[in-house]
């Protein structure tokens, strides 16, 4: 049974079409050399692939036949990973986003309870293949569906080479590009399933983040490459909606920020300090193994600057260790209770602060002085960089400074000059069931008893360890871990000794603290000053008048109109609504080189968030039409958000965090 095309032909045109469309691809495969697959025609079901190392063909019949069927398998019961959105419960309706995206996430799950879709639609936002194979299920699935951002993983060369003698990549490509669709090919097996997974990450970046909240995955054929790589990616998928941020955050950073700048705090100025590079700093964290390390901290305190993490400040104080610097990056009031609950107003005004620029402005004064760092990503900080007469190049931006204050203080000690750096504490994981410091506000005083204030049930998850084999870990550390290991990636100069017993962390050195090195005593009052001197910047009254002036409230008041005028009509189509979410995203970014960048910044996250449900939303039903009355319904309760969204910046555009959670944290 032979093909009724010439493949020859076939090539010729998938490679003139290639060289019009990817050139890079083209060229990479002009002169290609097979190594390992090759087509061969069977007298009984015609060409096929056939393996010359396993000496077996690739499909069990016919090419086209194997390809069409397992196609229509796939649409008829196709794999997708979406976001499993839950109602949550709050106690404190502290913020709009949290109100209305409960409220949004309700309707989508009483919609569920009616119907919901058990076959592949017309349009598919998101599709992810592992596996071009021959090709032709590609050829086949775009036959019968709009897809609207297509990403095509094949680790062996070989077989996208032959692909181009059997599939009409000609017609995939001008359909895709009629379609205005994104294709991101993938050729050639990855130097690892975590690059991948970042691959994948960067794609969504480009293509917006909330198509991750709902996309298929299509798995073509079965090896050990693309096996383990589809593990790793589904297995890390969430990744892709975290760190989304939101309204209320956003505008926080702009309040805080204001009235950090107008108590007159310091900003950090681009270094690095040359006479910081060969002195040891200990950054010392809440974890477990803090306990059993504590002596050597102790014993070291004046041989390295001791830069304290967050909540590891009640612990230090039992262990009567004063640090040179105590380190804070969240913006809640809940900072300052935490540093309350130690109950030792002298003790914490003798410690000198480093702190984001979104830190409540209450923190700032409990401490001896203060220096506030600009974190990138932030409304406030993109107002400030608006202002060219305050000489914003000469700052420090910190990137990679969350999800926990560990990774803040890192950012920090890197920006200021300090290249060995020693962990404590920085578990980022636990062995058995104590997950913090038992001298900290985790622990009762008098009894030691854990005060139930972690939550234990999501460290379900498994990582290797730094000094046994694994440990547990959750979500939000296991993240943690993974930004420090990207951080330290980028910045080979560090040199990081891991003293910690929790997670291993790639790029640093694991040393238990009985066997480090001696280290010679600092004049530590020296160092702290030359940090003072020479790596801050004062507030001027321009930088307050300024960043006042750069609000631009009305032209953000007819912003959120016109995001609020798109979900008035039930849109034509499912292409039609996806268009709308990913017209508004991509309106937001196009402010990045204004001076309204900070436009992006408020309100990126909270979009991303709701159009995540809104996908949601389109892909849960079978008739297109429902979904679209669904979609139309659920933008109401959008547009209820971003009005009070423009409502709150008009009136209040310099919100701070007032909501008291003392109750809960001080014994």
């Amino acid at each position: 049974m032979s093909p009724d095309f010439d493949l020859e032909a076939r090539f010729q045109s998938n490679m003139n079409s290639f060289l019009s469309f990817y050139p890079d691809i083209y060229h990479s495969f002009l002169n290609y050399k097979l190594e390992r697959y090759e087509l061969r025609f069977d007298e009984e079901f015609g060409v096929n692939i056939f393996d010359t190392q396993t000496n077996k063909y690739m499909y069990a019949e016919n090419v086209f036949k194997s390809s069409y069927l397992q196609y229509k398998r796939f649409k008829s019961e196709p794999q997708y990973i979406k976001n499993n959105f839950a109602e949550r419960e709050e106690k404190i309706d502290r913020f709009l986003h949290t109100r209305y995206l409960k409220k949004l996430t309700k309707f989508y799950l009483e919609g569920l309870e009616e119907e919901e879709l058990d076959k592949l639609p017309n349009t598919i936002s998101s599709m992810l293949i592992f596996g071009i194979g021959a090709g032709s299920h590609i050829e086949a699935m775009l036959e019968e569906h709009r897809v609207k951002n297509l990403y095509l993983y094949e680790p062996h060369l070989d077989l996208f080479y032959l692909s181009l003698f059997l599939t009409d990549w000609t017609k995939i490509l001008e359909q895709l590009n009629a379609d205005e669709a994104q294709l991101h090919l993938s050729l050639g097996e990855a130097e690892s399933d975590k690059e991948l997974v970042k691959e994948i990450a960067d794609v969504f970046i480009k293509i917006g983040r909330f198509h991750a909240a709902h996309s298929y995955i299509y798995v073509h054929y079965t090896d050990k490459i693309l096996t383990e790589a589809v593990a790793e990616v589904t297995k890390r998928f969430h990744e892709n909606m975290l760190g989304f941020g939101f309204y209320d955050d956003a505008l926080m950073s702009v309040g805080h920020f204001y009235y950090n700048m107008k108590n007159s705090v310091p900003l950090l100025k681009s270094g690095p300090l040359e006479s910081l590079k060969q002195v040891p700093v200990f950054l010392v964290a809440n974890g477990p193994s803090l306990d059993n390390d504590i002596e050597v901290v102790r014993a070291m305190q004046n041989h390295a600057i001791i830069i304290r993490c967050g909540s590891a400040i009640g612990a230090l104080h039992k262990y009567q260790i004063t640090p040179d610097f105590h380190c804070e990056m969240e913006r809640c009031l809940i900072t300052k209770t935490v540093i309350d609950a130690v109950d030792d107003p002298e003790y914490v005004k003798s410690i000198n602060l480093l702190a984001l620029n979104t830190v409540q402005p209450e923190v700032f004064p409990l401490f001896k002085r203060s220096i506030q760092a600009m974190k990138t990503g932030e409304a406030g900080t993109a107002l400030y960089i608006q202002n060219k007469e305050s000489n914003p190049s000469s700052l420090a931006y910190l990137n990679y400074c969350n999800p926990t204050v560990s990774n803040c203080a890192l950012a920090f000690v890197e920006k200021m000059g300090f290249e060995n750096v020693y962990l404590f504490g920085v578990d980022m994981g636990y062995v058995g069931s104590q997950h913090h410091s038992k001298k900290s506000i985790y622990y009762s005083t008098d009894s030691g008893s854990d005060r139930k204030l972690y939550d234990a049930s999501g460290s379900e998850l498994q990582v290797a360890g730094n000094f046994v084999d694994t440990v547990n870990t959750d979500l939000i550390y296991n993240y943690s871990r993974m930004v420090i290991e990207e951080f330290l990636r980028l910045q080979p100069h560090l040199n990081v000794v891991n003293c910690s017993n929790g997670a291993n962390i790639k790029g640093t050195q694991g040393i238990h603290s009985r066997d480090l090195p001696e280290l010679k005593e600092l004049d530590k009052n020296t160092i702290v000053e030359s940090i003072f001197s020479k790596l801050t910047k004062p507030i001027s009254d321009t930088d307050l008048k300024t960043f006042e002036n750069n609000l631009q409230q009305e032209m953000f008041a007819d912003l959120c109109d016109l995001i609020v005028e798109k979900f008035d009509e039930i849109p034509d189509s499912k292409d039609a609504a996806i268009a709308v979410l990913e017209e508004q995203l991509q309106r937001l970014e196009g402010f990045n080189a204004s001076n309204v960048s900070h436009f992006n910044d408020l309100l990126r996250g909270s979009l991303l968030h709701t159009h995540s449900v809104l996908l949601n939303i389109l892909n849960s039903y079978n008739s297109e039409q429902e979904s679209l009355q669904r979609f139309t319904e659920a933008g109401k309760i959008v547009q209820e958000y971003v009005l009070e969204m423009k409502k709150e910046y008009l009136e209040s555009p310099f919100k701070i965090d007032l909501v008291d959670d003392s109750h809960i944290w001080i014994e």
